[in-house]
């Protein structure tokens, strides 16, 4: 997962990371405590090589997750199917 220019909280690490093989840095993660990490990385703190971000990185906006993928596409069919309907009483 390392220099990826991933962003925010350090997610739970994973049980499948074997030890001292895993790297999650350079990344602009947000440096907190966790010995998992600590483990999977073998360094400790397991954010000692990861860099803050550069300014305005914040303003990047987010990814969609795949749920609001879900919602923004049931979105556009209700919608479609709104005017579908509207085309349909009008003639």
């Amino acid at each position: 997962m390392n220099d990826n220019q991933l962003t925010g909280p350090v997610p739970a690490a994973p049980n499948s990371l074997l030890t001292n093989d895993s790297q999650l840095c350079p990344n602009y993660l947000t440096p907190s405590v966790s010995n998992d990490w600590d483990v999977a990385t073998g360094e400790t703190p397991w954010h000692a090589n990861c860099t803050a971000a550069p300014p305005g990185l914040g303003s990047i906006a987010a990814v969609p997750t795949l749920g609001e993928w879900a919602l923004a596409l049931l979105a556009m069919t209700a919608a479609a199917l709104g005017v579908s309907t509207l085309r349909r009483n009008k003639l």
